[in-house]
């Protein structure tokens, strides 16, 4: 199965669409333009839409970086789809096309006894990590030391 993703003229993706491999093959094979524009003739375009890309669900490594998503963004000049910067402190690696942290996740998602911790989140105003555990105790990743501190807060999930 090949998949492609329709783009509006912004380059977001709007909708992403199954075809047969073998029309793909029979009309300039994978990520040509020519089989982008078969593709548009057997399945059209939405109201906003303005292109077809193939994307690949099974390798996305291969064809663009990653596979595309409705809302993710087509950047032409480095030929790959991301998803929008979840945060402004966020950096795109160029390699991957995914968006990291400035601090990298913890290596570490449990405390205590191996229990995990319920859920892990970025907090951008403090640049840090918090874990929170099935009391919704709050924990902060401390890089240097590589493990978590309790903050000494309680949080109830609706203050997440």
């Amino acid at each position: 199965m090949a998949w492609f993703a329709e783009i509006d003229l912004n380059n977001i993706v709007l909708r992403v669409a199954v075809a047969d491999d073998n029309e793909v093959t029979a009309n300039g094979g994978n990520c040509s333009e020519q089989a982008a524009e078969h593709f548009k003739n057997i399945i059209g375009l939405s109201e906003n839409g303005v292109k077809w890309i193939q994307t690949d669900q099974s390798n996305p490594a291969l064809f663009r970086k990653n596979y595309a998503g409705v809302g993710f963004i087509y950047d032409p000049q480095r030929d790959a789809f991301y998803s929008k910067q979840p945060y402004p402190s966020w950096i795109l690696n160029e390699n991957t096309c995914k968006w990291e942290p400035p601090v990298g996740f913890p290596g570490t998602i449990t405390f205590g006894d191996a229990i995990p911790y319920s859920n892990i989140i970025w907090k951008e105003d403090l640049q840090k990590w918090l874990g929170y555990d099935f009391l919704n105790n709050e924990y902060q990743w401390i890089t240097s030391s590589n493990s978590w501190v309790a903050t000494g807060n309680v949080v109830l999930i609706k203050d997440r």
